[in-house]
């Protein structure tokens, strides 16, 4: 089977939103540079995250008074 190379959709966020497309169709957005599934409704899509979006792990031990909870545990 040959592959069909073709270039996938791009645009500002003011095209990708004014454009419908096909649903599941792939659409990348030039000014925040996020990677958008498109639904076939105009502006309705599914933005994908970049890895940056995603923030680090925050340590929360040792952050809350767990007393209430023990005191009712013991009960």
């Amino acid at each position: 089977m040959a592959i069909i190379e073709r270039k996938q959709l791009t645009g500002t966020t003011e095209q990708i939103n004014a454009y419908a497309g096909h649903k599941g169709q792939l659409a990348f957005d030039k000014t925040t540079n996020h990677l958008h599934v498109l639904s076939g409704t105009a502006g309705t899509t599914t933005k994908l995250a970049n890895a940056d979006d995603i923030p680090a792990p925050v340590d929360i031990s040792g952050k809350a008074d767990k007393s209430y909870v023990d005191a009712q545990l013991a009960t």
